[in-house]
């Protein structure tokens, strides 16, 4: 679903993409990497939206780490990963240079740490 949400001094359109994540927490093993996939489908099909509507910029909060329970550092790499192979898949198809890709990194970057 995309929603148009204009702020009322704003002059800019800004396109609201949503995803609803997967629920991690009490996931069993066997169920994991079933999990990542739907993980990896959110940032896919968020991106798809994103070349289809011809945005210029994009941002991700890290999907499903808050109280759906994924873990920080696997969610952070799928998101990167996911990412990052998205733009080498599709860069015949959009104009690279003009498109901003911003990953908010707060929740990563304590991962890591």
């Amino acid at each position: 679903m995309i929603q148009y949400h204009r702020g009322s001094q704003s002059a800019v359109q800004t396109d609201v993409i949503h995803t609803v994540g997967p629920i991690a927490r009490g996931v069993e093993s066997d169920k994991w990497q079933e999990t990542e996939q739907y993980l990896k489908a959110c940032y896919t099909n968020s991106l798809e939206r994103v070349l289809e509507k011809n945005l210029r910029t994009v941002a991700f909060p890290c999907i499903s780490t808050g109280i759906y329970g994924f873990p920080n550092k696997p969610a952070s790499d799928i998101a990167l990963n996911t990412v990052i192979q998205w733009v080498k898949d599709n860069y015949d198809q959009w104009n690279f240079f003009q498109l901003e890709l911003v990953l908010y990194l707060y929740l990563m970057e304590t991962s890591r740490s």
